[in-house]
């Protein structure tokens, strides 16, 4: 078998024979609904893990799924936008250790002074969409800063169900209650963390987190979520890279990502803002403050997006949608080519 990727947007294919799929339960489902990842290839045991998480090392190398499956709570959008969901996890003690061969990361867990997660989850997105009337959209791509300390302030920590707060900040493509995504969390046990994550309305894969606590504040990495073709199976993907720090021309694959088919017709470009425990109640602090924005897309470096797989990337015209239920979360920049969303109680 062998799984082909777009050569710098080009139509032009490289293949390379395909790493063996992770084992256990997430990987019995891949094998029947798809690729969890384009590499996922064990590099040694977990000795400490969370359950139902996958994590990649702090240097970045191939991944390892966890055989158990996540626990995750259902956050439904509302109006045009699908449902979602995301991930809880049970994690004890106060730090959370990932090993993976030789290497340890230790990350701390949320301050003390973070308070534990109430019961029922309020999802709460600023976002900027992009939706093609014509359906047609090939790619996606943003610059996304990290905030971290101050300018991002605290989320809640894990409750007795086993969900976690998070804040993140993400690009993606979705539909149908499927999605391809990649950006930056804040997670009330790992900290601040690199994260993507791809599921279907029949398959649901936990999120893969890497370089917990290694990112600076105002950290800055290129994302972006573009379609290939597997010739093995005849299916197209919306596969999920990271693009580096300097510019598009070298991306690392680092997961297959959702099928095409499965997020539909009418897909959606997303460039969003994301609390678990947003709402009137407004728990989770949103990354970003007034002065230190969370930022999306560069006046020189803007949010793009590809229609066909002859064309190219460019500006698309976005719209801003304002769904997060809470007073403190806010953006005063959403034009086609930039975004920022900030907490007014972050500094």
């Amino acid at each position: 078998m062998e799984l082909c990727q777009p050569v710098d947007g080009r139509i032009a294919m490289k293949c390379m024979p395909a790493m063996t799929r992770a084992r256990g339960d997430l990987g019995q489902r891949a094998q029947r609904g798809g690729p969890t990842s384009a590499w996922s290839l064990s590099k040694g045991p977990l000795t400490s893990h969370s359950p139902g998480m996958t994590i990649l090392s702090a240097a970045g190398e191939r991944s390892r799924t966890v055989s158990s499956v996540a626990k995750r709570a259902s956050g439904v959008r509302r109006a045009f936008v699908r449902p979602r969901s995301r991930w809880g996890r049970v994690v004890s003690g106060s730090a959370v250790a990932i090993v993976l061969s030789s290497l340890a990361v230790i990350v701390p867990a949320s301050p003390a002074s973070a308070d534990t997660c109430p019961g029922t989850q309020v999802f709460g997105f600023l976002a900027e969409h992009w939706a093609p009337s014509d359906g047609q959209m090939w790619g996606l791509r943003a610059p996304i800063s990290l905030r971290t300390g101050s300018h991002s302030g605290s989320v809640c920590t894990l409750n007795g169900s086993g969900d976690v707060g998070h804040a993140d900040v993400w690009v993606g493509i979705e539909g149908n209650g499927a999605i391809s995504q990649i950006g930056w969390t804040h997670d009330g046990t790992l900290g601040y963390c690199r994260f993507f994550e791809w599921f279907t309305s029949s398959q649901n894969n936990p999120p893969v987190f890497s370089r917990c606590g290694t990112d600076s504040d105002n950290a800055e990495r290129l994302y972006r979520i573009f379609e290939w073709f597997n010739p093995d199976n005849h299916t197209y993907y919306y596969g999920i890279y990271d693009c580096g720090t300097t510019d598009w021309s070298s991306c690392t694959s680092l997961s297959g990502g959702a099928p095409v088919s499965a997020i539909g017709s009418s897909p959606i470009g997303a460039i969003d803002g994301e609390s678990n425990y947003g709402g009137s109640g407004c728990v989770n602090d949103f990354m970003g403050s007034p002065t230190y924005r969370e930022r999306f897309g560069e006046t020189d470096d803007a949010i793009e997006g590809q229609a066909v797989n002859t064309g190219s990337f460019g500006v698309k015209s976005l719209t801003y949608h304002d769904l997060a239920d809470c007073s403190h979360y806010g953006s005063d920049e959403h034009t086609d080519s930039t975004f920022r969303t900030y907490d007014d109680r972050n500094s």
